[in-house]
């Protein structure tokens, strides 16, 4: 999972209401990784990350997802 993905679950997760992130402000991070993911956004910086460390941390946790074995297991 990409540090910045995990900065903002942690953000979202704060005990001060105060301190979340607002849904605008979750739409504007939003937009920027799709941008990002997109190659629109390669030098433009959004909490400190520029979106093509945005692009590429998801396209490595991308080729992560297939190293994850899953099991499924009829019945349950």
């Amino acid at each position: 999972t990409p540090e910045f993905y995990e900065e903002l679950a942690y953000k979202c997760m704060n005990e001060n209401p105060n301190e979340r992130p607002t849904a605008e402000e979750l739409f504007d991070i939003f937009n920027f990784w799709l941008d990002s993911i997109r190659g629109r956004k390669d030098e433009e910086e959004c909490f400190s990350y520029k979106g093509k460390e945005i692009k590429d941390a998801f396209e490595e946790a991308d080729k992560e997802i297939s190293n994850i074995s899953t099991s499924y297991k009829k019945g349950f």
